[in-house]
């Protein structure tokens, strides 16, 4: 399992991308060797390409050196589609621009954006893409086109293949094809329009085609295209929509968009059983819903896990009953009340309601199904999930059939959910893929799944793609004509047959039972991932070193191959360890939970050195010399850096602008109202140019609004986070008890409320270590400990008077504020002080973390590209913040002051 001896092909690849691009690093190709599906390859090189140049010369090369090789964007695909052990070329890094056209009605996109993003930017004109997928928030586009993605509202005619206007695309032999332009290469033209007659003379094969997309149909080439394409170049645009990366790479593709409806109503019904269900589907459907979602009883306690009154019907729900999620929308409002009493006659629903936040929190579960019910699997066990459609009359008795085969197979554990509207059903299954047995029992599943859903006129594969997991299956389904028709496609664009081999087309009847995932027990922090990728979008890391994900499948597989674990750990340290900016962001985002930051803690907490331990021992007793000693080098630094032009310090020693920070002196009033606790962050490093230190402005604040404020000398204390971050849990509780200690007292016993102006300082003394002191638990239980944009909103703003700025500014709301959920608080305190130029609801973390990003500056960098472009694009305006650290690192890279909010407060206060 070590990397391969120094192959013939690295030197050129290596001049044609640079070293940075190109990787076999045993951990990189670990960390990338499986996606969302059960199947897992070690690529022999991971290739990151900037441009359609840069991409051409690789697939040049492949054809001298003969390698075969595999596209991915975001590894998000379900039937391994997107795993190689040849060259994994990764379009993730800068390939990610967008551009909205003719106010909305169509937008451009690269490979590398993810679908969520991209209806980001669509919102303001009331657009979207059509393909909606459960991923949607990670998949990108290019996954999204090659798998020609539908999802849970755009049913088949808003897929990516019936909004497609234009694609752009790298075909195999590194020539460049672009249809908007009807830039063809002449010989692919030729061969297209000859196969494209020899279909339209076949009638049978013409009727068969129509009748097979006729519901959701992802298996095989989208041979739809030949009935539909105007000339070659259309042809061959709509080929590759579902090609699954066996054509080429899609560069960049022009989509119609569809209206996203102003007003949306949500149901959940609650079925006796999985017949009545499917009763109800059909109902439903004459009232014209945009989605309707069944789920099987085995679901139901992934629906009954939020602090909902209607949640409570779940806790008694048995398994023969199923769920069913409906979702209806318009842009008139009264035209969804009347619809209200229509939905109340045909079945009286669990929940019915039109409250955004409550619709978000239902579909949220819903899209998280597949991993939620993944990782209730026992340790140690694999996931597969299939998928396949069959006509809409047919959905109730293909559900009875289906779950009779299950169990007949000795698969009862499996779980049914899907898009019930469109005939579309998963099922999910595990089971430990390591036994003979079990496979050979998966064999005879998918056989006989092959009769059920063509005696039922279905399709093997509604949305997720051939595959690996359908290849062998293509024939049977499609017949022998269609198949030949494939095969020329594939022959004609890919003679040498090097792009994604093995998928959609393979010469092996078992590759479906080869390559399995083993998922060994690791932790219990990380191992109920089931690597769906979810938590990737939000990671600081992930173009730059690894995201949680790829981290966990490293750590699988050092258990997997021991022999490798040394030389693995050693390549992990930086990649794994030394980037993670440990924000916790990737918890909310998964479905299940994962905190993939607190293992690389606990990791970081075993690597520690000796001296490192003892430091950490020495240091946490002695906090307030600690503080004084961190500020004088502060302040000795800030008069080391010479100024620029500006007057500003150019920030050659550190990349920062440091200036010392300042303590308020303690105040103790009659009757206080509020206590502030002043965090060391901001009185080490809490100096501002060109503004006043917090030490002066909140205090000023607060006698303005009239209210009496206790500051207490808190030199000496600190929440823990310095600690707790390192891996020096220990160190942290104490710290973190400490500083709880001296706030009970300073709040008297509680009943005063406790603010603290540090983000994650706020974030950090409001969760409970563990192993924390009960004694102390109970007093943190009895205070109240609140961030800056709650004392804001909830204690000054009501006793201000407050002129907003006419001109706009950027938030930017830190990971601790993000995790602690006060998001909304923060946009509505912003959104009271000046207009607001970007969304908040946005997640996402600048990698600062503390003073992970001095001593990683690349990971900061790699973290703020994106959020540096949008500021530019939005004309660089004032930026404001509530992290110190992270204040600092903006200021960085945007090359201009970021602010506290406390500054934008005091500067509309009169």
């Amino acid at each position: 399992m070590s990397d391969p001896a120094r192959p013939d092909w690295l030197s050129p690849l290596t001049h044609l991308l640079s070293p940075s691009r190109v990787s076999i690093r045993l951990s990189d190709r670990m960390a990338r060797s499986g996606d969302a599906s059960i199947y897992r390859l070690l690529p022999s090189a991971v290739l990151f390409p900037s441009d359609p140049v840069q991409l051409a010369g690789i697939l040049t090369l492949a054809a001298r050196y003969r390698m075969h090789y595999t596209f991915r964007t975001a590894g998000t695909s379900l039937s391994g589609q997107s795993v190689t052990d040849g060259w994994l070329i990764d379009l993730t890094r800068g390939w990610d621009r967008i551009s909205v056209e003719k106010n909305g009605l169509e937008v451009t996109v690269q490979p590398g954006i993810t679908g969520e993003a991209v209806n980001r930017r669509l919102k303001p004109a009331g657009r979207k893409i059509g393909p909606d997928p459960a991923s949607i928030q990670s998949a990108m586009m290019g996954g999204i086109l090659a798998n020609n993605a539908s999802g849970m509202c755009c049913g088949v005619h808003q897929n990516a293949y019936h909004t497609l206007i234009s694609l752009s695309a790298v075909l195999p032999d590194g020539r460049l094809f672009d249809s908007a332009s009807g830039r063809i290469p002449a010989d692919i033209a030729h061969g297209l329009l000859v196969i494209q007659r020899d279909v339209l003379s076949n009638p049978s094969l013409c009727d068969q085609i129509r009748k097979s997309y006729r519901i959701k149909n992802t298996l095989g080439y989208s041979l739809n295209a030949f009935l539909d394409a105007k000339n070659p170049a259309d042809l061959l645009a709509r080929l590759f929509i579902g090609s699954e990366g066996t054509l080429g790479a899609i560069t960049s593709a022009t989509l119609a968009t569809v209206p996203e409806p102003v007003h949306r109503l949500t149901a959940l019904f609650l079925t006796d059983s999985i017949g009545e269900a499917a009763g109800l589907v059909h109902q439903l459907g004459t009232l014209n819903p945009l989605a309707v979602e069944l789920m099987d009883g085995s679901c139901l306690p992934v629906f009954g896990s939020v602090p909902y009154p209607w949640a409570a019907a779940f806790e008694t729900a048995g398994r023969q009953q199923a769920l069913i999620l409906a979702e209806w929308g318009s842009d008139n409002q009264e035209e969804l009340a009347a619809l209200s009493g229509a939905i109340g006659g045909l079945y009286q629903p669990l929940i019915l309601t039109a409250d955004s936040v409550e619709r978000h929190q239902i579909w949220k579960l819903r899209k998280g199904l597949f991993p939620s019910v993944g990782a209730a699997r026992k340790a140690g066990t694999s996931v597969i999930i299939e998928d396949v459609a069959v006509p809409p009359d047919q959905f109730a008795p293909f559900n009875t059939r289906l779950r009779q085969l299950l169990d007949e197979c000795g698969f009862d554990g499996a779980v049914l959910f899907g898009h019930a509207r469109d005939g579309n059903l998963h099922f999910v299954i595990s089971a430990d893929f390591g036994s003979a047995a079990i496979v050979d029992r998966y064999r005879h599943l998918m056989e006989r799944l092959v009769d059920l859903v063509l005696l039922h006129n279905g399709s093997l594969k509604a949305e997720h793609g051939t595959g690996r997991n359908m290849a062998p299956f293509l024939e049977t389904a499609w017949g022998p004509d269609a198949t030949r028709i494939m095969k020329r496609v594939k022959d004609l664009l890919d003679p040498q047959g090097l792009c994604n081999p093995g998928v959609i087309f393979s010469e092996d009847a078992d590759i479906h039972l080869k390559h399995l995932k083993s998922i060994p027990s690791v932790d219990p922090i990380i191992d109920s991932c089931m690597e769906c990728g979810f938590c990737e979008p939000v990671c600081p890391s992930r173009t730059l070193s690894l995201s949680p994900r790829q981290r966990i499948a490293v750590l699988r597989h050092s258990v997997l191959y021991p022999e490798s674990e040394k030389e693995l750990m050693r390549e992990f340290q930086w990649s794994g360890l030394d980037t993670c900016a440990t924000d916790g962001l990737c918890a909310p985002a998964c479905p299940v939970g994962i905190d993939t930051g607190l293992m690389m803690k606990k990791l970081r907490n075993r690597h520690q050195s000796s001296w490192s331990r003892l430091a950490a021992r020495l240091i946490q007793p002695r906090f307030r010399l600690a503080e004084q000693m961190v500020r004088n080098g502060v302040a000795l630094l800030s008069n080391l850096q010479p100024a620029g032009p500006s007057g500003r310090p150019t920030r050659p020693l550190t990349g920062f602008d440091w200036q010392p920070g300042k303590r308020a002196d303690p105040v103790t009033p009659n009757s206080p109202q509020v206590v502030w606790f002043q965090t060391c962050i901001s009185s080490s490093v809490g100096g501002y140019p060109g503004r006043r230190p917090l030490a002066g402005v909140i205090p000023d604040l607060f006698s303005k609004a009239g209210i009496d404020l206790l500051i207490p000398d808190s030199a000496g204390f600190c929440c823990g986070m310095p600690f707790l971050s390192k891996g020096f849990a220990s160190e942290g509780k104490h710290t973190w008890e400490s500083a709880i200690r001296f706030l009970f007292t300073a709040s008297q016993n509680g009943r005063l409320p406790v603010f603290c102006e540090n983000s994650p300082c706020a974030h950090t003394l409001q969760t409970i270590p563990a192993g924390a002191d009960p004694v102390v638990i109970s007093m943190h239980e009895q205070m109240k400990i609140m961030g800056s944009e709650t004392a804001i909103r909830d204690i000054l703003l009501p006793r201000l008077n407050v002129q907003p700025l006419t001109s706009p500014v950027y938030i930017h709301p830190v990971c601790s504020v993000q995790k602690s959920g006060t998001v909304p608080v923060l946009s509505e305190v912003a959104s009271r002080l000046a207009p607001v130029v970007n969304d908040l609801t946005v997640p996402g973390c600048c990698g600062m973390a503390g003073d992970r990003g001095i001593l990683v500056p690349d990971l900061p960098a790699s973290a703020q590209a994106s959020m540096a472009r949008e500021v530019t694009a939005a004309g660089n305006p004032p930026v404001f913040s509530t992290s110190r650290t992270c204040e600092l690192s903006l200021s960085s890279t945007l090359n201009q002051p970021v602010f506290s909010v406390w500054h934008l407060l005091e500067e509309v206060v009169k």
